[in-house]
């Protein structure tokens, strides 16, 4: 299985992860209602992030934050944490993405390295 990240993306800036952590912990308290203990809390091992919360993550990370992870591309260790969902969402190129209520931007995936511009109905986003 190869890396839905691109190997030429450049590591994620810290401040940029440190956000999307912030945005990721709010994502799952108000979509998900999970309260998380840390970032570092092991999602899969302790049972929070179960196949249904998983989908819900999956819509919620293409509606956020314009990441479409494919179902061939899915790599656990990177929904493991908080933090490494972070970390994949920061390198995606991503992070700045529409926040909630903007339309998700559309064709953008984390394995091909494009970022495609148009909003969910075809007009060139703003």
């Amino acid at each position: 299985m190869s890396s839905p990240t691109p190997p030429s993306a450049p590591a994620p800036d810290a401040a940029d992860v440190a956000d999307v952590v912030e945005r990721l912990r709010a994502l799952f308290l108000d979509e998900l209602h999970l309260e998380l203990p840390s970032a570092d809390t092991d999602l899969l091992a302790t049972g929070l992030l179960d196949s249904l919360a998983f989908v819900e993550l999956m819509l919620q990370l293409e509606s956020r934050f314009g990441v479409v992870v494919r179902l061939d591309e899915i790599d656990l260790e990177q929904f493991r944490t908080v933090r490494s969902i972070a970390r994949t969402v920061a390198a995606s190129g991503r992070a700045d993405a529409p926040r909630a209520g903007s339309p998700p931007l559309s064709g953008t995936r984390l394995d091909d390295g494009a970022t495609d511009h148009r909003a969910a109905g075809g007009e060139e986003a703003a």
